[in-house]
């Protein structure tokens, strides 16, 4: 059974809250994860895990994708680039390292 968790915890974090500010917040968990230090507020019986951030302009967020698992990432509202030191050019616009995303885009990223 799913376990929904709560965000009217007092520990727990709340959107919107200016203490995740250019932070990333880690939202959803699979229950298995037994480690408390890594698991988030909500756990679903699904080999996930979901995070938010809002950054403000200048910001950045460092994630590591492990190789064989991949990321999703969408812009909810303004524009992020995005740039990795093992991005090939034929996987991002322009033979850039770097790529821009704006409102509503989505991208799916691999570990290497």
């Amino acid at each position: 059974e799913p376990r929904y968790g709560s965000y009217s915890n007092p520990k727990a974090v709340k959107v919107g809250d200016p203490s995740w500010n250019n932070e990333l917040c880690h939202l959803v968990s699979n229950v298995k994860n037994k480690d408390s230090e890594n698991s988030a507020p909500v756990r679903v019986h699904q080999d996930v895990d979901c995070y938010a951030a809002e950054l403000e302009a200048g910001a950045q967020v460092i994630v590591e994708i492990p190789k064989g698992r991949m990321a999703y990432l969408v812009c909810i509202e303004g524009g992020i680039s995005i740039a990795s030191e093992t991005m090939r050019a034929t996987e991002i616009a322009c033979n850039s390292q770097h790529y821009q995303m704006n409102k509503y885009d989505g991208c799916e990223i691999t570990g290497t």
